[in-house]
Order: C-alpha cells, then structure tokens, then sequence
C-alpha cells in the first residue's frame, strides 16, 4: 500500500513540474527572434526540442507547447528565420518577434 501511494505521488509531482516546464517554455517563446542562432535559442528555450525536419543549410526544430501544439523554428544558415506555432486543432499561428 505505502509503495503504491508513494508511486502515485511521484506520478503526480512529475506531472505537474512537466506542465511547469511546458508553461514556461511558452513565456520564454517570446525572447526568441529572428536572426538569433540555434544556441541561443536553445540556450533561452531548453534542450527539449525535436528535429522536425532537415535539408541543406535549413532544418526545422519543434518545442511541445501547453496547450498540446507544437511551436515550429526554421534556421536556415544558422539563424532562425521563422517561428509558427501548429496548434492542436491544426490552425498554423505564424510569430514574428523582431530581431535583436
């Protein structure tokens, strides 16, 4: 019984800080902008990102947002050139924070 309770507690702690993480990664969404490199980006956003999509000096990273979309990055040569947001119900938010 003890380990059952202490294991759904630890369900419950995880899922909340998970949700935390997710929530703040939506605030810092906003000091991205176009121009920076994926370090900083990465370096203001986490590590937690997937590889979307990869071509020849372009390549796409994605971020899981709070509401269950997924925030696209574009870097091409480098440098984020474009930053969307595909939300859950399949609508395409396009965000422009200006460069630096």
């Amino acid at each position: 019984m003890k380990k059952t309770v202490f294991i759904l507690i630890t369900l419950i702690c995880f899922a909340c800080s998970s949700q935390k993480d997710i929530s703040t990664l939506d605030r810092n969404m906003r000091k991205v902008s176009v121009g920076m490199s994926k370090k900083k980006v990465v370096s203001k956003l986490g590590k937690d990102y997937e590889i979307i999509k990869m071509g020849t000096g372009a390549y796409v990273i994605g971020y899981k947002a709070a509401d269950n979309g997924i925030y696209k990055l574009t870097f091409v040569d480098g440098a984020l050139v474009e930053l969307e947001k595909d939300t859950n119900n399949g609508k395409i938010i396009h965000i422009i924070n200006k460069a630096e």
